[in-house]
């Protein structure tokens, strides 16, 4: 184990949840793991998963606003998206930050 590993991102909620798994697995309570998603997975595990929330349902209704405007294909649109934070990150124990 890499004992100054303090965080990791996981490309989804799904991978999240499969880390904290792995991390308790090997005895690691010290490594912060976020995902992305906000599955309803996310507060069904312990810890509760730390994740990105994205507002599925505004970006469909963006997505249908360009369709109809007939904005041309690869436009790039910022789509809003939140950190929720809860109980699967936390500060870098002293002398590791």
């Amino acid at each position: 184990s890499e004992p100054s590993l303090t965080a990791i991102f996981a490309l989804n909620d799904l991978m999240a949840v499969g880390t904290l798994a792995a991390l308790r697995e090997l005895g690691r309570t010290d490594v912060s793991v976020m995902g992305f998603d906000d599955l309803p997975v996310a507060v069904d595990v312990t810890p509760k998963l730390t994740t990105i929330h994205l507002d599925l349902t505004a970006m469909g209704a963006n997505a249908m606003e360009l369709v109809l405007d007939g904005q041309p294909p690869g436009r790039t649109v910022a789509a809003p998206a939140s950190l929720v934070v809860r109980d699967s990150t936390a500060r870098p124990s002293v002398g590791l930050a």
